[in-house]
């Protein structure tokens, strides 16, 4: 008994595993072991047909077998590297696939899958390079074109990005995958209509995936455009009945002032997964908006609890506590949010109508000041700046303060009565008289 005896056996194998008859190539490929317990090819091509059934452990197994009677196999090295990140183990497939490229430097294939298992890992730079690689053995191999721009969009070169999803478009222009992922960067970049036509190219020959939908609608609601965001929202939920979805869907529905269908919308995707942070954010803004802010107060504290360095979930938690008249532990709540996030303005806003609560004016015009470095031109920060400044008897200061407030907006004509009253309090009556007549 000897290879001569089991070749039949592989070449019927590799016959069915063409034909995906697997359970019979598996079969086949015991027998041609039976017969010869030493034939590395009959291992790997039963490593091929474990990967296929998604039996990645004895795909795993089958690879080393090869090995051992052939440890200059760089096919087998390739196809373990590949069982390995199916398991996510990532580093060792990285491993695996450096051993086939030992053996042989111009394997594209091995470079391609080299990269994809880097960028799992977050080196999205060494994964780049990778791809690079590959694209000097064959500048047309278009999947390491579109992996090359999601490690590039990764890194948050968004720009570059988007140049190789559309070179990999130029190749072949129906890699929907490419419009998807392009559509994300210029998401990402704040260029919500460029995403949408990018989405809807990705959706012209196919129905398209439920990522798709949910990132269309979410450009959709980025713009404001609530109701055409809804129906991808559904969409998506057709496709993958996925907690984000739902979320999403919800924080459209609020915005239409849908309020109790918001709700239940939130409760639904929390069913879903109660472990989703940005739900139950969503929840609480809703009812917050709805003046349950005990229940708000609640919701804020379980997104704190899933996810406790975000600064839009303490800050949102301050306004509740504010809300409740619990102005110092609305404080401690901003004070976190800026620890988080030192430059997220709304923070120091929220922060200084506390103080104007607790009637802490000096700590008050520091926070809005600090709002207005950040944000100069947030109108609703001179306006309170200026009000805490009249109430510590700096008029000439206040003054300046509200009439910076009126060339942000001069719409705001509330803030002559601000202005009237600190004429009237300094003696300047018929100049008070004047900004009293202007804010009506």
């Amino acid at each position: 008994m000897n290879a001569t005896y089991a070749l039949p056996h592989l070449q019927r194998g590799i016959a069915l595993i063409y034909l995906n008859r697997l359970d019979e190539a598996l079969h086949e490929f015991d027998v041609a072991l039976a017969l010869q317990p030493e034939y590395p090819e009959v291992f790997y091509y039963q490593g091929i047909a474990f990967i296929q059934r998604e039996r990645f452990d004895e795909a795993i197994i089958a690879f080393d077998q090869a090995l051992v009677f052939h440890d200059h196999y760089a096919e087998a090295y390739h196809y373990k590297g590949i069982a390995l990140a199916k398991l996510e183990e990532y580093d060792d497939a990285v491993n695996a696939f450096d051993a086939a490229l030992r053996i042989n430097p111009e394997y594209p294939d091995a470079l391609y899958e080299r990269g994809r298992a880097l960028k799992h890992t977050g080196k999205n730079k060494d994964a780049i390079t990778s791809f690079e690689r590959v694209l000097t053995i064959n500048a047309g191999y278009v999947q390491a074109i579109y992996e090359k721009g999601r490690a590039l969009l990764a890194l948050g070169n968004q720009n570059d990005a988007i140049a190789a999803f559309d070179r990999a478009l130029e190749i072949n222009p129906s890699c929907n995958e490419a419009f998807f992922w392009k559509g994300r960067a210029y998401f990402e970049m704040g260029n919500f209509d460029a995403a949408i036509t990018a989405f809807d190219h990705a959706l012209e020959n196919t129905p398209g995936t439920a990522d798709v939908h949910h990132y269309r609608g979410r450009a959709f609601a980025a713009l404001d455009q609530h109701r055409e965001a809804i129906p991808s929202y559904d969409r998506a939920l057709e496709l993958n009945h996925s907690a984000e979805a739902l979320a999403s869907k919800a924080v459209s529905l609020a915005e239409l002032g849908m309020s109790r269908d918001a709700l239940d919308t939130f409760d639904k995707a929390l069913e879903e997964d109660s472990n989703l942070a940005e739900a139950w954010i969503g929840k609480g803004n809703v009812l917050f908006d709805l003046g349950k802010h005990k229940e708000a107060q609640a919701a804020y504290e379980n997104s704190l609890d899933l996810d406790p360095e975000n600064a839009v979930g303490w800050t949102r938690h301050g306004m509740a506590l504010a809300a409740q008249l619990q102005s110092e532990a609305a404080i401690e709540s901003y004070d976190r949010a800026i620890t988080i996030d030192p430059a997220f303005s709304i923070a120091y806003f929220t922060k200084g109508t506390a103080y104007i609560a607790l009637k802490q004016y000096r700590e008050a015009v520091d926070a809005f000041s600090m709002m207005i470095t950040i944000q100069p031109d947030f109108v609703d920060a001179w306006i309170y700046k200026g009000q805490a400044l009249k109430e510590l008897g700096k008029y000439q200061e206040a003054l300046t303060t509200f009439k910076r407030a009126l060339e942000i907006d001069p719409g705001r004509k509330e803030v002559w009565n601000d202005i009237g009253s600190i004429l009237e309090t300094i003696g300047k009556h018929e100049e008070a008289r004047i900004c009293y007549k202007k804010a009506k």
